[in-house]
């Protein structure tokens, strides 16, 4: 395929923002010189209490460092529900909460966001599209037929014609 991906995800990592921890991703992202970094990160943040409003000012933050000439690619958290891993109401809410902060930093030039997931109607798409969001995950909206895929693209591509 051409590409090559370097995988920097940890477990229980949480959006870097201590000096040190900062400055060893600018570091990372100077030694591997990717063309496109995604980043995916934010939900942590929530399971060791913090507000959703700290996670996007961290993100901000960290976005801030990323040096000039690569591509950030953001991808806001899926929606989640209850289970073993998730027993909280404010997690499930908090994550939530996220990906409609995360809207907010869609105002940084050259940035792409992606929604990952939780999109179930063309309004949702036609949304998502105003605030300038790059990309959807639609898979389970396909899958259950809440989306029809001829009719998403034709949203797209006439809302990119005009």
């Amino acid at each position: 395929s051409g590409y090559e991906v370097i995988n920097e995800g940890q477990n229980a990592r949480t959006v870097p923002h201590r000096e040190r921890d900062v400055a060893l991703f600018c570091d990372t992202l100077k030694n591997t010189a990717p063309d496109l970094l995604i980043i995916m990160l934010g939900t942590n943040e929530l399971l060791l209490g913090f507000a959703p409003e700290d996670a996007l000012r961290r993100m901000e933050g960290l976005l801030n460092h990323v040096p000039e000439g690569i591509r950030v690619m953001l991808v806001a958290p899926p929606a989640i529900h209850k289970g073993e891993w998730v027993t909280e109401d404010r997690i499930i809410q908090g994550i939530s909460e996220i990906a409609e902060l995360y809207r907010e930093l869609a105002k940084i030039e050259g940035l792409c966001i992606t929604a990952s997931g939780g999109v179930s109607s063309i309004e949702e798409l036609r949304e998502l599209q105003r605030i300038g969001t790059h990309a959807a995950i639609l898979g389970k909206a396909l899958y259950t037929g809440k989306l029809d895929l001829p009719r998403a693209v034709q949203l797209v591509q006439k809302e990119v014609r005009a």
